[in-house]
């Protein structure tokens, strides 16, 4: 996409409609210049796009036009179905504007890579429960039989590749790890119409294929342009904003509860329960107060065998630490989890408080969503 077939379109005075604006002829013939004769199907789709998305049709018409323009210099069709690209319209609350914002699904990025004729094969795919066994990190090696249909939960994502020259990489990405990545740079991920939850598994797999390409992958003049304009708004060919970006140095509330019990917690017992919840961005936080408490923790000496062990008594840990505990709960499950540790009346009373108050909390966001929609899609 030129700075030229841009910049000539936003000329003009004042904005017309989505639909106005791609039945002009000064825009059909910029199509007509990349696509050839397929430019009249293609901007056809563009405008069926917009008639069945109220917030794409209400966006800047020239952030759906460069969008469109972009999809089109990369040869990729814009239809949600494929999963190729998409143009999708974001309601900009900071800037009070509604635009159109293009990305590329996982599907478009593999595309993108085969064309550069460097890749002998490539693909992502979904893990599930019944054929991953195990990931090793530092050899890049997934134990997983991928011979069996995958049935059960989704535990990760892998993204493979391997080069005409005999490089190949593999990588992978457990569920958690892309939960903890989308919540932490995508301001729409807790969105209820967001694509992350209409549709995790194509986000996550885009997510992940995307990291691999742009970290080990070779990158064709195309591809990181794609890289580029992707989950973005584009405004020309060189000025491009980013509204879903969240910047990862702001913590999100679930991190700063996460980095107060670490801070709360008196024993390694308590430290060690956390273990599984603990984000990448607090390991150094957990490292060093695990180092802590494991020097002072007393060594226990046992001088001789005793003729009857006596039946290990587990430490009651205190109200304060098991509050934060409660407070971190987010599902009932996780709520219910705790059932055994409310030893005293005090910590009963207050997760029976609690476990209500998220009932009736769930309640009301079912009912809230039944009635209203956001209509946002997040990226990621």
């Amino acid at each position: 996409m030129s700075n030229q077939q841009t910049t000539a379109v936003q000329q003009q005075s004042t904005k017309p409609s989505v639909k106005a604006l791609f039945e002009r002829a000064d825009v059909g013939k910029r199509f007509a210049e990349v696509l050839g004769k397929r430019a009249p199907q293609f901007v056809t789709s563009i405008l069926q796009l917009a008639a069945s998305d109220k917030v794409l049709a209400n966006a800047d018409p020239y952030t759906v036009y460069n969008a469109a323009m972009t999809a089109a210099s990369l040869d990729l069709p814009v239809n949600k179905n494929l999963g190729f690209a998409w143009i999708i319209g974001y309601k900009n609350n900071s800037k009070g504007t509604t635009e159109a914002q293009f990305q590329l699904g996982y599907k478009g990025y593999i595309q993108l890579a085969q064309r550069t004729g460097q890749y002998a094969k490539i693909n992502c795919v979904e893990v599930y429960g019944n054929q991953f066994k195990g990931w090793n990190a530092l050899t890049e090696e997934l134990d997983a039989d991928f011979t069996i249909d995958g049935t059960g939960p989704v535990v990760g994502y892998c993204a493979y590749f391997r080069l005409l020259n005999g490089y190949e990489k593999t990588v992978y990405w457990s569920t958690e790890k892309v939960r903890v990545h989308a919540n932490r740079f995508s301001k729409t991920f807790r969105f209820n119409d967001s694509t992350w939850k209409s549709d995790f598994d194509a986000m996550a797999k885009k997510t992940v294929l995307k990291n691999t390409l742009s970290t080990w992958g070779i990158l064709s003049v195309e591809l990181q342009n794609a890289l580029k304009v992707d989950q973005a708004v584009i405004k020309n060919e060189e000025e491009v904003d980013y509204p879903d970006y969240q910047d990862a140095n702001v913590l999100t509330k679930e991190e700063e509860r996460m980095m107060q019990m670490i801070d709360a917690a008196e024993t390694l017992e308590e430290l060690q329960a956390l273990a599984p919840n603990v984000m990448e961005s607090m390991g150094e936080r957990y490292r060093n107060k695990l180092d802590k408490l494991s020097a002072e923790t007393p060594v226990v000496v046992i001088e001789e065998p005793k003729p009857k062990k006596a039946s290990a008594v587990k430490p009651e840990i205190s109200f304060e630490y098991f509050k934060m505990k409660v407070d971190s709960c987010k599902t009932y499950q996780e709520y219910q989890a705790l059932l055994s540790e409310a030893k005293d009346q005090e910590k009963q009373d207050y997760l029976g408080k609690k476990m209500n108050e998220f009932v009736e909390s769930e309640m009301d966001k079912e009912a809230l969503d039944s009635n209203n929609s956001i209509g946002l899609f997040a990226n990621e």
